[in-house]
């Protein structure tokens, strides 16, 4: 009873847009079902597509097969998470060409119709050439159900009837089998290679030779079309993942590997990172949910919700599905991954695992203001106050890490004898405490002269390339260079792991503290610029590796650069 119950919550569940997913205990018998449904739901449209031209099939075997696909296909409802009304449809198509077969004309457009609704239901990912692989199974699996049944005497005047319809879908099987794979085009080219066969016994009436060529063709055909219309194999996690903690891994998508982040990887609204453009993701490969640019962030972004324990996360680009395993525990979201911040959160995340943690996430760079920050912007202020300003202007965001350094700054100009204005109300020096979504459209706007600064001076945390490709004087008070030693490595690392994705200074926290190192230097400013600064100050200790400094300089900054353009600056007290 209890059973029962929870299939009609899921099939309720499914009806309202919510799709439960398979079960992992009951992944062989889905796999199963599904190539049942497949079988047996061609054999019974061919039937009907093929009735004008055959006798009609003794009632029993042809109710036991068209039996069978239904049972098969309500059954990928439960066991394969398959969305119900699209299954429904494709059965209710079936059923209908089944019982039209006394009426020859009817059967024929009935089993076209399954045909069509099947193939869209069992292809998905597989495209035209997956569902032309699934018409022409119908076409010879009905031919070869309908010379099976006939009698031993017709056998051979039926298959040379049929011959003539049987060789265009085979043509058209081997031509889409070439999309579609090794493994699918092997099983296609060994029925092709019957097709003579098939030919030469009909027109010769050998009715044993005749039957068994036909059902040869048929058996190859399907397995082609089985090979084609099987879900994509999972991505396997990556090495050292852990449940419950976030998920790197790549999956093969448009020739080419393409790294996906799940974070933090437990039950509930997750943050999935793609590396490829216009993809999409979701737990339902039928309901995707598209991955989106994020303000100061690169590549796609999407929130999904993950259920508890072992599932699958579908991913497609370019009209290429992969899948990726997931393994979610027991445990509360962070808040600050559904909000602006969830990118950094997510490159932080990365950057530990590129270092090699594995543990779980437990907070976000945006959730707490740290003391080294806290004391940099400090004397960002007190150094501008140095230089004879009259006032600043100060961004910050709600965030805590936002709101109490906007306090440090405030309270620092204060001290200082510096008046604290708005953005855009005065052309003064310009300090940016919030986090990267608020950061980039200001950015963006004192480049273009829509909100006037005198240079803009970023909270440590804004070191990413996207922040610093506007021209906007960014100047960023650092303990650590780009061009450092370590900095170059975690570049490079990172490029392997996720290419495309830029260096951050939250990923490099991250990854310094899975390699248990430090980066904790002299406090300098440095300025990002599209031109190469000769004047720059400070030691450069990766000026005897030339290679690898201009592979930090173009993974922090492509196409800049990022130097100190002060000495050691002084830190004030609190």
């Amino acid at each position: 009873m209890t059973s029962t119950l929870q299939v009609l919550a899921d099939v309720a569940h499914s009806l309202a847009g919510e799709h439960p997913g398979p079960d992992p205990q009951l992944r062989p018998a889905a796999t199963f079902g599904r190539l049942l449904f497949l079988g047996a739901g061609a054999a019974t449209a061919g039937l009907a597509l093929l009735r004008p031209l055959t006798p009609r099939p003794r009632r029993y075997a042809a109710r036991a097969v068209a039996a069978l696909a239904v049972a098969a296909g309500l059954a990928t409802i439960q066991l394969d998470g398959a969305p119900v009304l699209p299954v429904l449809a494709t059965v209710a198509a079936l059923l209908a060409a089944h019982l039209s077969l006394g009426r020859p004309r009817l059967a024929l457009a009935a089993g076209a119709v399954a045909a069509a609704l099947l193939a869209a239901r069992t292809t998905g990912d597989a495209g035209v050439a997956g569902a032309v692989q699934v018409l022409a199974a119908a076409v010879w699996l009905g031919a070869a159900a309908a010379v099976r049944q006939a009698g031993t005497a017709e056998r051979g005047a039926l298959a040379a009837r049929l011959a003539p319809w049987l060789l265009p879908p085979a043509a058209a099987a081997a031509a889409g089998g070439v999309q579609l794979g090794p493994t699918a085009f092997g099983l296609i080219l060994i029925g092709e290679a019957t097709v003579a066969v098939v030919v030469a016994a009909c027109w010769r009436s050998t009715a044993r030779l005749g039957a068994a060529a036909v059902a040869a063709l048929a058996v190859a055909v399907g397995g082609g079309t089985a090979a084609a219309a099987m879900p994509p194999a999972p991505a396997p996690p990556a090495a050292g993942a852990v449940a419950g903690g976030p998920l790197l891994t790549q999956v093969v998508l448009t020739g080419r590997r393409t790294p996906v982040l799940v974070v933090p990887q437990r039950p509930g609204w997750n943050l999935v990172h793609v590396g490829a453009e216009r993809a999409a993701v979701g737990t339902d490969r039928d309901d995707l949910t598209a991955a989106t640019a994020r303000p100061g962030a690169t590549q796609g972004w999407a929130r999904i919700r993950l259920p508890a324990g072992r599932s699958r996360l579908w991913v497609t680009a370019g009209g290429d599905t992969a899948a990726v395993e997931v393994d979610t525990t027991e445990g509360a979201g962070l808040a600050a991954l559904d909000g602006p911040d969830g990118p950094e959160c997510a490159g932080a995340a990365l950057g530990a695992l590129t270092g090699g943690a594995t543990t779980p996430l437990t907070g976000c760079p945006a959730d707490r203001l740290s003391d080294e920050d806290a004391s940099a912007l400090r004397a960002t202020v007190r150094f501008l106050a140095g230089r004879g300003v009259r006032g600043v202007a100060l961004s910050g965001d709600a965030s805590p890490r936002g709101t109490a350094a906007a306090g440090e700054v405030t309270a620092e100009a204060t001290r200082a004898g510096l008046a604290v204005e708005r953005p855009g109300t005065g052309r003064v020096p310009l300090i940016i405490v919030s986090g990267w979504a608020a950061a980039d459209p200001l950015l963006r706007d004192v480049g273009v002269g829509r909100t006037p600064a005198e240079g803009t001076y970023l909270a440590p945390w804004l070191l990413t390339t996207t922040l610093l490709d506007h021209p906007a004087g960014q100047v960023l008070p650092l303990r650590y260079g780009p061009r450092d030693l370590n900095a170059v490595r975690y570049a490079a690392e990172l490029g392997d792991r996720f290419p495309g994705e830029p260096a951050s200074a939250a990923g490099y926290a991250s990854w310094l503290a899975a390699r248990r190192l430090t980066a904790r230097g002299p406090l300098r400013l440095y300025a990002a610029s599209r031109v190469f600064l000769p004047g720059a100050h400070g030691p450069d200790p990766a000026a005897s590796a030339p290679a690898h400094a201009a592979h930090a300089a173009a993974s922090w900054f492509p196409g800049g650069t990022v130097v100190a353009v002060t000495g050691p600056i002084t830190e004030p007290t609190a």
